[in-house]
């Protein structure tokens, strides 16, 4: 089964991130983000695509976590969180 909504990242000021995890895919090693969709990548496979809409103050970064990817908040523009590297089609 497939979730076919839109999801919106958010955050509110203090020091906490939002995290929305996305399970399930262990496989991943890159992202991309445009227009509202969130695309995870295999090498030059797309695995996963995720409608987005950003509202965060200081955009997201995708991180690995043992059973899959999670997206998270930067709180802080001068530290963002690290993460996957953002795919490119080379």
């Amino acid at each position: 089964m497939e979730f076919l909504g839109s999801v919106t990242l958010y955050h509110s000021s203090g020091p906490m991130t939002a995290t929305i995890n996305l399970e399930g895919l262990a496989n991943a090693d890159s992202y991309t983000f445009a227009n509202d969709m969130l695309s995870i990548f295999s090498g030059k496979s797309v695995i996963d695509t995720l409608r987005l809409h950003d509202s965060t103050q200081f955009g997201f970064a995708v991180n690995k976590v043992p059973d899959g990817v999670s997206v998270v908040t930067n709180v802080d523009q001068t530290n963002p969180v690290g993460g996957l590297p953002v795919h490119t089609w080379a």
